[in-house]
């Protein structure tokens, strides 16, 4: 209930204005503390599902251009294991915003998609055997 509370309350009130400064800054970074490590696990998930080196040496070189201490590292291993590149302008609230680039090789194109989504469901299922293989080895 924490885990969501937070990422509620930042999705809501993270954002920095007036109104909101305090309280939203308190919940942006709680948000960012609860999502260390599951970011973490996603990003090598990726490498491990996909192109290894490049998505470590993304990760690596790349994560900390992100303004997302936890978005960053996802999506430059995302990006490096896809062996895409990703970044550019992009209009958040109204304002176009130049993101850091990320990943490594071509431009995504529409099939890349589908690769994404078969990235994500092995991470999903590495992440779930390596529980299910801790649940039999302390039982």
């Amino acid at each position: 209930m924490l885990y969501r509370l937070a990422n509620t309350l930042d999705a809501m009130w993270g954002y920095r204005n007036q109104r909101f400064l305090q309280f939203g800054w308190a919940a942006a970074r709680l948000d960012d503390l609860l999502n260390l490590v599951p970011s973490r696990l996603t990003a090598l998930g990726y490498c491990l599902c996909g192109h290894l080196r490049d998505g470590l040496r993304c990760w690596k070189t790349q994560a900390k251009t992100w303004y997302s201490p936890n978005a960053g590292p996802v999506m430059a291993a995302g990006a490096g294991a896809l062996q895409l590149s990703l970044g550019g302008a992009a209009i958040y609230h109204g304002v176009c915003k130049e993101r850091p680039p990320l990943g490594c090789g071509k431009p995504p194109a529409a099939a890349d998609i589908q690769r994404a989504c078969r990235l994500v469901q092995r991470a999903m299922l590495l992440w779930l055997a390596c529980i299910v293989a801790g649940g039999f080895i302390h039982a």
